[in-house]
């Protein structure tokens, strides 16, 4: 007969025979952790026959998460102390070169690795009220513009545009016009 194996956290192991000779131990680990080593072992002569395995938290390591975001997007590294990062835990991207990320701005350890949506860095534009004048309205209304997005300037009513200008687009991380007219009572 064969001695009651230890279950190790996050391990559940099950017996056929009750500890008796030719018993097999099978062994479950209890997600979020995987096995590392065999998936059951024989009772013989007393003993089980291989030694048992363990459980480990799944992880990901920063590298696999480099070799799979584009060169551009970066992850933010705040906090990281380590170079492989324990299940579910998430990091933000972000762009290089005053590009902005276009898709879901985040990575996050699953079981399967690295969780993260086609993402990609493009170039564009802010909104272009950066202005203090509480009359001038842009639409579409948006915080960025990709590029060769464009916009249409008006004014609340009772006030019309200082020039000419209705209408701007993005030419990559600038507008076409550098000055915008602002909005004068009529």
């Amino acid at each position: 007969m064969c001695p009651h194996l230890n279950e190790s956290e996050g391990m559940h192991i099950s017996y056929t025979d009750n500890f008796n000779e030719g018993s097999i131990a099978s062994f479950h680990c209890v997600f979020p952790r995987e096995r590392t080593g065999i998936s059951r072992t024989t009772c013989r002569n007393g003993e089980w026959v291989d030694p048992m395995p363990t459980c480990t938290l799944l992880s990901c390591s920063l590298d696999s998460l480099f070799r799979i975001v584009p060169e551009n997007v970066v992850p933010v590294m705040d906090n990281v102390t380590s170079d492989t990062l324990p299940f579910n835990y998430t990091l933000q991207l972000t762009c290089d070169g005053g590009l902005r990320i276009s898709g879901i701005e985040t990575a996050t350890c699953g079981s399967e690795g690295w969780q993260i949506s086609r993402v990609q860095c493009v170039a564009g534009c802010p909104n272009p009220l950066k202005t203090k004048d509480p009359e001038l309205l842009v639409e579409p209304h948006k915080d960025f513009y990709r590029f060769g997005e464009s916009v249409t300037l008006a004014c609340n009513p009772g006030y019309v545009l200082s020039s000419e200008v209705v209408r701007l687009m993005c030419l990559g991380s600038t507008w076409s016009e550098t000055q915008l007219p602002h909005c004068q009572e009529e």
